[in-house]
């Protein structure tokens, strides 16, 4: 995978100058975990790719438990209260929500 992101990296930059390579970047970083995540058993709902690393939006399952997360945001809604749940995994973040108490 190493080679792949290097080779691609010097493509991206005598192609097209170096000014997309962090997204290019990104981008791989997110397939990339997306594979292991799926492949470990959660269900990706969503990917937002920006300005900083990667994030992966995940279904709340049994799967969560092994990311050992931290509580970002708590807040309360017509469901009751929801907590933004984040861990790192490489250069990505990866969010879940947990609903309840």
């Amino acid at each position: 995978m190493i080679d792949d992101q290097q080779n691609i990296n010097t493509q991206v930059r005598q192609a097209y100058g170096a000014s997309n390579l962090h997204m290019l970047n990104a981008m791989t970083a997110a397939y990339s975990q997306m594979l292991r995540l799926i492949e470990s058993g959660f269900v990706v709902l969503n990917i937002r790719i920006g300005a900083r690393n990667p994030v992966l939006v995940v279904q709340n399952n049994a799967a969560v438990t092994r990311l050992k997360g931290a509580s970002a945001v708590r807040r309360t809604g017509p469901v009751g209260i929801e907590r933004v749940m984040i861990a790192r995994c490489g250069q990505c973040q990866i969010e879940w929500i947990e609903r309840g108490n």
